[in-house]
């Protein structure tokens, strides 16, 4: 699994700490196994005015298949895969380091819409709705704690290997 098995347990409803066990744990792994093969999250960053803006999503084709399932009478299948692409939005958050959300910490969440511009001619993969809610469901924008000049690029330590924009640090 690409992400811990106490975050997903956590997003399923599970409390912390508690580990999935017989059937739970298979469709757990059904569903990270069907994600790990047909998506591809993204993770975009931009410096504007001192700001590390960053736009993560774990793609269309989760969603796609969510619906599939869903309209199959395939519920179960549906929230557990569901839920695995929202931990994965949520490691790739805490992998950048310490971030603020619009609607969160201070930031308002009328703020959405300023990051979101932001970041949109980098997301052909993202859009936002005039709600302020982000396609596909599994997206986040936020700010990372950033300082060019003390705090090391965030960046940097992601393995995507797919990050077409990734800052360079050389």
């Amino acid at each position: 699994m690409m992400v811990e098995e106490r975050e997903y347990a956590r997003l399923l409803g599970y409390p912390w700490g508690k580990l999935l066990e017989g059937d739970v744990r298979a469709r757990a792994e059904q569903a990270a196994d069907w994600y790990e093969r047909h998506c591809t999250p993204r993770t975009y960053c931009v410096e504007a005015s001192g700001k590390l803006v960053t736009g993560i999503t774990a793609g269309k084709a989760v969603d796609a298949e969510v619906q599939q399932l869903w309209d199959a009478g395939k519920v179960d299948e549906a929230y557990f895969l569901d839920r695995y692409a929202a931990a994965v939005v949520e490691k790739l958050a805490s992998d950048l380091g310490a971030h603020q959300r619009p609607g969160t910490g201070g930031i308002p969440f009328e703020e959405q819409f300023t990051l979101f511009s932001l970041i949109a001619p980098l997301q052909p993969e993202m859009e936002m709705l005039p709600s302020g809610m982000l396609n596909p469901r599994n997206s986040l924008l936020a700010v990372v704690r950033y300082d060019a000049q003390t705090t090391p690029n965030p960046c940097t330590p992601c393995q995507m290997p797919n990050c077409s924009f990734r800052r360079r640090t050389t």
